[in-house]
């Protein structure tokens, strides 16, 4: 399984990132979703975004303000710049944290 030891930020010491990211691969389906169905989130210290597979809508919630998650701001108005900014950021994470391919070796004739 690929990932960061999270024992650093659990004992209260500094980690160097910024953002939690969480691939969920679910194997059961619920929330209206199909067996087998994908998840992405980007949990910020102010926000959570999660993006699903296939669904033209994801949730984002202001953590100061909503730590409960309660209120899903994904389609308010006043928070699509955020919506944006957190898309980009966790579009980005996902190429910062994707396996990389070996390269290829050449060997002449």
């Amino acid at each position: 399984m690929q990932g960061r030891s999270l024992l650093p930020a659990v004992e209260g010491n500094q980690t160097g990132h910024d953002a939690l990211v969480i691939e969920e691969h679910q194997r059961r389906g619920y929330m209206g979703f199909p067996n087998n169905f994908r998840a992405r989130s980007l949990i910020t210290k102010d926000h959570r975004l999660t993006l699903y597979e296939g669904a033209d809508w994801g949730e984002l919630y202001d953590l100061n303000n909503d730590p409960a998650e309660i209120r899903n701001r994904w389609d308010e108005p006043s928070a699509a710049n955020k919506r944006l900014e957190l898309t980009e950021r966790l579009a980005r994470k996902l190429m910062e944290l994707a396996d990389t391919s070996p390269l290829a070796t050449h060997h002449g004739p």
